[in-house]
């Protein structure tokens, strides 16, 4: 048997462990970016949820080195391969996204306390396209590199193949680290702007409709993941451009045995590249799954479960400010009424579980156009 000749290891436990929670965790926060429009955060987080929960599906469908009686992965290594060659572009691009806002809420030259509506698509459009199109249109240059089908590694599952060539630092792997590249210009701007302007911080943050709470979250979650993303990229540049060892052919690459599924043993450990990326899980809901917001959002989904009931608590808001400003009620009214609705269906109740919790305004939000 399997278990006898094929031990489970250590790794093929923790990895999926720590995975799995990191992914969960995310998205409550996930949740609450989502329903204030920003889009640049959002975008972050699901790209960690999308990444940890690959690596803990796939370290439970290969746990051992079996490789005679493993699954081939078809269908979802085809999805998952994708993911995971877009996904550092992704990540790349909405942690610059997400710089460029936080540098423009220190440009004292250009604040707009109501910007207009196109402007505001204009903004929305270009965070869609960088956050979502580009790694999309990442995928599809992948293809042209791809000299197989997958590869199937022990514990860490599906795996992308490239060709040895210059052909694929061209078309795949020089973009993350080029678009790393501007978050850390943008870090630099706005480290520069905040030691220069240091003194009208909290009116320049007041100016654009949001709080230091807010800002200095999204400056952490940005700061750490440009200083992470930076050498990371070029790293992997650089073992990329030392692995060039053939010349490009398309004849080659798409061959004949461009469908072989190549399944290689674990012998114990994970690649590498998995561990950081379950870190970053965690990392992100600690500055974004621990504030006042995602405070409240914890309350509401559990007073649309009807747990306000039980406790009374829940009705409260987790800012002591909140409940002073009427924005908040209409706020409420508009994100709590799918809670609402689904606790009226459920639990037969007249009137509104979720629109009693006062929450954070829509119009608090670091998501304007602006910002």
């Amino acid at each position: 048997m399997a278990s006898d000749q094929y031990p489970l290891y250590p790794q093929a436990v923790l990895l999926p462990a720590l995975a799995f929670p990191a992914w969960i965790l995310c998205i409550p926060p996930f949740i609450w970016h989502f329903s204030q429009h920003n889009l640049a955060t959002w975008s972050l987080i699901l790209w960690f949820i999308l990444l940890n929960f690959i690596i803990s599906i796939n370290a439970l469908i290969w746990p051992r080195d079996n490789i005679d009686e493993w699954w081939n992965g078809s269908g979802l290594c085809d999805i998952e391969i994708r993911l995971l060659v877009s996904g550092s572009t992704g990540l790349a691009a909405c942690t610059t996204m997400m710089m460029r806002k936080l540098a423009k809420v220190m440009d004292t030259r250009n604040i707009r306390i109501a910007p207009s509506r196109s402007s505001q698509r204009r903004e929305k459009f270009l965070e869609a396209f960088w956050c979502w199109g580009y790694p999309a249109f990442m995928m599809i240059m992948y293809y042209f590199v791809q000299p197989l089908r997958y590869y199937v590694y022990g514990i860490s599952g599906c795996v992308a193949p490239v060709s040895l060539s210059w052909v694929t630092i061209v078309l795949d792997t020089m973009w993350p680290a080029i678009t790393i590249c501007f978050a850390g210009y943008y870090a630099g701007l706005l480290l520069c702007r905040l030691a220069r302007y240091r003194r009208e911080f909290q009116n320049l943050v007041a100016a654009q409709n949001t709080t230091k709470s807010r800002f200095v979250r999204l400056f952490i979650m940005s700061m750490i993941s440009t200083v992470v993303l930076v050498p990371y990229s070029f790293w992997i540049l650089w073992l990329n451009v030392s692995a060039i060892s053939e010349t490009y052919s398309w004849s080659v690459v798409h061959g004949p045995g461009w469908n072989n599924i190549i399944k290689v043993p674990s012998n114990g450990s994970a690649r590498v590249d998995q561990w950081p990326q379950v870190a970053f899980g965690y990392v992100a809901f600690f500055v974004f799954g621990t504030g006042h917001d995602a405070g409240n959002t914890y309350k509401q989904m559990a007073c649309g479960l009807g747990l306000g009931r039980i406790f009374p608590s829940l009705y409260r808001s987790s800012d002591p400010s909140a409940s002073s400003t009427p924005s908040q009620v209409s706020f409420a009214r508009g994100f709590a009424s799918s809670f609402a609705s689904k606790a009226k269906q459920v639990f037969s109740r007249k009137g509104s579980v979720a629109e009693t919790l006062p929450t954070n305004s829509r119009n608090d939000s670091i998501s304007l156009a602006t910002l």
